[in-house]
Formats: structure tokens, C-alpha cells, sequence
């Protein structure tokens, strides 16, 4: 009787043993999934980032002409980050955290200046066409080429965390006057130089040039 009670207690032993770590892998396996997920949602930004600076970048070229372009660029979606991330932060480590809330503040600042920008531009528009000489119609798109501007750098400097990141999920480490930040200080004055190449080469450009939507050269590259 001893026997047989011993054995079943032992039973019940081992099956919740068995059942604490089936549950224990699976909220692992969760974990590992979210996490997975965290990075999947960077990459997707990182596309729709390049595509936003395309966009700002042709706005300026065009602004240099004095000729407006349609449309706005869009909200950037970091969906997943805000739904998950506060259940996955506690099993991820000091620099993985401090990046991704970099990289997601940062956006979050970047959505906000769009709604700026939706503003700015219909300012921009009124402002231009009741200029009372072209030379004020001309510092109206001064104005709007320095808020392009400034936006195109946001985005470059959002795209240049994300890229850090991913090429270091597992210790994103930001640093002051280390590795990183140096590297950061040398992409920034680089920055600064292409988008005064952006300005200058932008002159250029025959104007017409924006008038064809489509060119075969572009997609032969």
C-alpha cells in the first residue's frame, strides 16, 4: 500500500514537474516570438523610411525650382512595438531597451512633425500665391526647402539607429565618446555634406525633367 501511494504521489510529482516546464518553454517560445517580432518591425520601418526620403529628397529638388509637389509623406507605423513591447522589456537587456525606445521616440517625433507638415504646407501654398513679388514667393520656398530639409535629416538619422540596430540586435550598445558614438558624429557630418550635395546638384536638374512621371533608366539600375 506504502508502494503504491509512493508511486502515485510520484506520478503527480512528475506530471506537474512536466507541466511546469511545458509551460515554461512555451512562455520562452513567446517571448523568443515577440522578440522576433520587435526586429521584423524595424526592418519594415527601415523600407518605408527609404521610401519617405526618396519622397522628402524629390520635394527639395523641386522646391529649388520654385514648383510645389502633391501629396504628403505618411505616419510612420510602429503598431507592434507599441502593442508588445511592454511584454517582452523585463527579457531584454539595458541596451536593447534603450535602443528601441531611441528608435520608437524618435519616430514618434517624426509622425508629429508630418501633422506639422500637412500644416506647413498648405500655409506654403496661400503664402505663395498671394506673394506680392517673386522674390517673396522665393522666401516662401526658402522657408519650405529648410522644414524638408530638417525632415530629410530626422529620417536619415532614424534610418542610421535602425540600421545600428539591426546590425547588433543582441547589444545595441549606446555609448557616450565610445565606438558608437563616434561612428554616429562621423555619419552626421556625412549627412551634412550630402544633403548640401542634395541642394547644390538639385540646381542642376532641367526641370523638366519632373514633368515624366516614368523613365526607364531608373528602373534599369
Amino acid at each position: 500500500m506504502a508502494s503504491n501511494t509512493l508511486i502515485s504521489l510520484f506520478s503527480v510529482f512528475l506530471g506537474w514537474m512536466l507541466g511546469q516546464g511545458t509551460a515554461i518553454i512555451r512562455e520562452r517560445r513567446n517571448e523568443a516570438m515577440l522578440e522576433r517580432g520587435l526586429l521584423d518591425e524595424l526592418e519594415d520601418i527601415h523600407g518605408q523610411l527609404i521610401r519617405t526620403k526618396l519622397s522628402v529628397a524629390r520635394k527639395i529638388q523641386l522646391a529649388v525650382h520654385l514648383r510645389l509637389e502633391g501629396g504628403i509623406p505618411i505616419r510612420i507605423s510602429h503598431y507592434f512595438f507599441n502593442q508588445h513591447y511592454k511584454d517582452v522589456q523585463a527579457h531584454l537587456n539595458v541596451h536593447q531597451r534603450r535602443s528601441y525606445q531611441l528608435i520608437h521616440l524618435s519616430l514618434d517625433t517624426f509622425n508629429e512633425s508630418i501633422d506639422n507638415f500637412h500644416q506647413i504646407t498648405r500655409e506654403t501654398v496661400k503664402a505663395i500665391r498671394i506673394a506680392p513679388s517673386p522674390g517673396a514667393a522665393k522666401k516662401e520656398f526658402s522657408h519650405y526647402i529648410d522644414e524638408l530639409t530638417c525632415m530629410l535629416k530626422n529620417i536619415c538619422d532614424i534610418i542610421w539607429h535602425i540600421e545600428y540596430h539591426l546590425s547588433n540586435p543582441y547589444e545595441p550598445h549606446i555609448d557616450v565618446l565610445g565606438p558608437m558614438h563616434k561612428a554616429y558624429v562621423q555619419f552626421q557630418e556625412k549627412l551634412e555634406s550630402e544633403v548640401e550635395e542634395l541642394l547644390s546638384r538639385a540646381k542642376e536638374i532641367d526641370p523638366k525633367e519632373f514633368d515624366t512621371k516614368f523613365r526607364e533608366k531608373d528602373f534599369n539600375k
